[in-house]
């Protein structure tokens, strides 16, 4: 088995494994390591607004509207965003961006609390939303290849203010494990990649300090047990 798949075209991979209802790693419900860690992403509940990284359709983003926060959300997942949008109940207004990319578009809800732009996160830069005190990547990072996930790093602490924070949740395993004869691949992988605490810190040391704050199990790998790991990335 070829253990080292790389999507040519993240943007249409992605789009197509939403549109053909590919989502395992959905969830229906808010994400537990951002209900474990909230606190620290925003200490004092000081910050009015959070990036949230390849947001798809995220529960996780009504629940940070609910505590009070604007959230920005962006993907390339168009058909993502649509089905958010819809789910939402809500009025929503499209604009373009140009500077996001080709055929980028800013969605934003009529009562301000959710903007989600469309195009890629690798494009993301100060000028087109200003700079961040809070970004939420839950499983987003892990899915790009190792040159593409250093330049999102890049873009993530370009857009990051001293002291801002950003919590991610990464996956680690064992790439061997692709290798064994009863595994059930419902697509091919990676994506994900696997992502550990040295990875984390060449991405994003010596700007920023990284701590390990939380690992949990998921089953949503390959149907097996699988090591999850939450950071907190504070740039200095």
């Amino acid at each position: 088995m070829d253990t080292q798949y790389t999507p040519k075209d993240e943007a249409l991979y992605w789009d197509q494994e939403y549109k053909n209802g590919r989502i395992r790693w959905h969830r229906d419900q808010v994400h537990q390591i951002l209900v474990n860690h909230y606190d620290k992403l925003n200490p004092g509940g000081k910050h009015s607004r959070v990036l949230v990284t390849m947001c798809g359709m995220s529960e996780d983003m009504n629940w940070l509207v609910d505590r009070g926060l604007q959230v920005i959300g962006i993907d390339f997942a168009k058909h993502a965003l649509h089905k958010f949008m819809c789910l939402d109940g809500q009025e929503w207004t499209g604009c373009p961006v140009k500077e996001l990319g080709h055929d980028a578009k800013l969605f934003t809800r009529d009562d301000g609390k959710i903007k989600l732009f469309y195009g890629d996160v690798l494009n993301l830069s100060p000028e087109i939303d200003g700079k961040f005190d809070a970004i939420y990547d839950c499983s987003s990072i892990h899915n790009l290849p190792k040159p593409k996930a250093s330049r999102m790093a890049n873009v993530l602490k370009k857009i990051l203010n001293p002291g801002g924070r950003i919590l991610l949740d990464a996956i680690d395993y064992d790439l061997k494990i692709l290798e064994l004869e009863d595994l059930n691949l419902q697509a091919p992988v990676p994506p994900p990649y696997p992502m550990n605490l040295k990875d984390v810190k060449e991405l994003f040391e010596p700007e920023c300090t990284v701590e390990l704050v939380e690992t949990h199990i998921e089953t949503i790998f390959c149907m097996r047990e699988t090591d999850f790991n939450c950071y907190l990335i504070t740039k200095k």
